[in-house]
């Protein structure tokens, strides 16, 4: 058969180019015309069918798409929940390090009372045992006068008892004889 008979027919987007036949073999519209309805049905068979493998190459297409983007957005996903749980644990070590401050400035302030008090401590304690001229201290005359609580208490506030039991015996009865001499 000839193009003649798709006068109208488009194809890929352009009409069919009609050729010229012999004259033995022309034959009219007429004589084809059953022909060309048939012929016609097969040629929008064929475009149909043209569309439809477009279309499902194009529905294909779509579907691996959405595939990747799927796969990407799950990957996402996860890397967003790794973050949000490292974020947690930060956000937690964070804590126990602000925690761990506020403790070490208690214990600073802890330690700077005590140095505070170890140093009024000192100057008590250098002020007992300041030795007189004669060789006596606080403690020397405590032990002389025969006061045991003073003497406690004076040991207890920093005096150094370093003198032994009859230094001090000595220095006592010295303290002694010297109030019943004057």
């Amino acid at each position: 058969m000839k193009y003649k008979l798709f006068l109208n027919l488009e194809v890929d987007g352009r009409e069919a180019e009609v050729l010229e036949e012999n004259d033995e073999n022309k034959k009219t519209e007429e004589d084809f015309e059953g022909g060309f309805a048939l012929v016609a049905a097969l040629a929008k068979w064929v475009k149909a069918i043209t569309q439809y493998s477009t279309s499902a190459q194009f529905l294909e297409d779509t579907k691996h798409s959405e595939i990747m983007f799927r796969e990407d957005f799950d990957g996402k996903l996860v890397l967003l929940k790794r973050e949000r749980v490292q974020r947690s644990i930060s956000a937690f070590r964070l804590q126990l390090l602000e925690q761990d401050l506020v403790d070490a400035d208690k214990r600073v302030r802890w330690a700077e009372r005590r140095i505070d008090g170890g140093e009024k401590h000192l100057l008590v304690a250098n002020l007992l045992n300041i030795v007189t001229p004669s060789g006596h201290s606080i403690l020397s005359w405590a032990c002389a006068c025969g006061n045991t609580e003073i003497v406690d208490y004076l040991i207890d506030h920093g005096a150094y008892p370093g003198f032994g039991d009859d230094y001090n015996h000595l220095c006592a009865k010295t303290i002694q004889v010297s109030g019943l001499l004057s």
